[in-house]
């Protein structure tokens, strides 16, 4: 690359750093009372419960419910579905969001961090259509709302996926919040805490850098030279980025070798190597997605990886230690979680990790090299703890 391209580079990254700053400098982080009250990733207690708000909201004057009839034909794709006399039922059953109607309804599984449990969307699409359940098959829409409209694993779904309809935080959720927002104009504390909560989901995203600042940002590399420049820099941030989640791989493989004496399962050496992280941050992963395998007996392993970072043990319930590593590890280590294919697996809380689409604290946090060895430490020891535990309770093969 010539002098003139470099200086080319220099500029434009110079020129971003300058409007980041300004933008910064001119939009301090507003006060949210979503973030204040709950953590930005919780499922329950803040997504679902304030979703089933917005579409349970009937306007005072008109007394029509426009949220969610918006919600049904623009975020979940149902046609013809009558919002008369519809009930908005949280945990009904299990179920996140039940849109409950005379003649339809649609179930909405609202998944952040979460994997799929066994059969999950199945059950629930049984649970309303068979042994006399309130409505028939034909009658019944399954709505996965995920970070970035992934779809649900085919054991939870089963041969109910015609009935799918994918739905996505990152750009279905705020369009809809932002139609919300503006209906609710004349209503300033619901229209002032729809803004406050698409700011939430935004940054859930990393998606909260809008408005002026991309715009500025946005005509600056449409210049011709800045463009080319732009590409080269994106494809170095991939690289830098893959270069940084392979080094915190390494660290925790560190750790984890030297206490327990374990390598990667060369069955799966592939998974950790930096082309599947990097297919895993530009989205080209799939079954290639980035993983780290130790095994520790018979289709059971140590694990860590994924697009969302998450680790802990990789065990189908179908196996017969799947029940026994549940129980025995149902009071080891930080908050965690359980679904078909890990009896046990956490997230790293504050911030939560998404490679392929990082925000600011993610990358801050990656970037950094001290924060980036506590990351790894902390991971490290709750998977040493799950082994200690596991060795204990005899349920780890001999090596």
């Amino acid at each position: 690359m010539g002098e003139d391209n470099l200086n080319v580079h220099r500029d434009l990254l110079a020129r971003t750093v300058s409007l980041r700053s300004q933008h910064r400098a001119n939009r301090p982080p507003p006060f949210n009372i979503f973030t204040v009250l709950r953590k930005p990733s919780d499922e329950v207690d803040l997504h679902s419960r304030f979703l089933a708000a917005l579409l349970d909201h009937v306007d005072p004057e008109s007394r029509e419910r426009e949220n969610l009839q918006d919600f049904l034909t623009d975020v979940v794709g149902v046609e013809g579905f009558d919002p008369e006399g519809v009930s908005i039922e949280r945990e009904s059953g299990h179920i996140d969001l039940l849109i409950a109607g005379a003649g339809a309804a649609v179930i909405v599984e609202n998944k952040i961090y979460a994997g799929d449990q066994w059969q999950q969307l199945k059950r629930y699409y049984e649970r309303l259509t068979k042994d006399g359940g309130r409505y028939a098959k034909d009658q019944v829409s399954l709505c996965y709302l995920t970070l970035y409209g992934d779809s649900p694993e085919d054991h939870s779904i089963g041969e109910y996926r015609e009935h799918l309809h994918l739905a996505s935080y990152a750009s279905d959720i705020p369009n809809w919040l932002l139609r919300c927002q503006r209906r609710a104009y004349d209503n300033p504390p619901l229209r002032e805490s729809i803004g406050q909560y698409r700011h939430t989901v935004l940054g859930l995203t990393g998606n909260d850098h809008q408005g002026v600042y991309m715009d500025a940002l946005r005509n600056l590399c449409s210049q011709p030279d800045y463009l080319l420049a732009a590409r080269d820099i994106h494809n170095a941030m991939v690289a830098s980025l893959t270069q940084l989640v392979s080094d915190l791989w390494a660290m925790v493989h560190d750790r984890v070798h030297a206490h327990t004496g374990l390598e990667i399962d060369p069955d799966y050496l592939d998974k950790s190597e930096d082309r599947a992280i990097k297919w895993t941050i530009e989205n080209t992963g799939g079954q290639h997605e980035t993983h780290v395998y130790y095994l520790i007996g018979d289709d059971c392993w140590l694990w860590l990886g994924g697009r969302t970072l998450q680790y802990g043990v990789w065990c189908h319930r179908t196996n017969p230690q799947y029940k026994a590593i549940k129980d025995a590890l149902s009071d080891v280590g930080p908050a965690h979680y359980t679904y078909a294919w890990t009896p046990w697996y956490a997230v790293p809380d504050n911030p939560n990790i998404n490679i392929r689409s990082p925000n600011d604290e993610a990358l801050q946090l990656l970037s950094s090299d001290p924060a980036r060895v506590l990351l790894a430490e902390r991971i490290a020891h709750d998977l040493c703890e799950i082994w200690d535990v596991l060795q204990a309770e005899g349920l780890i093969a001999a090596a």
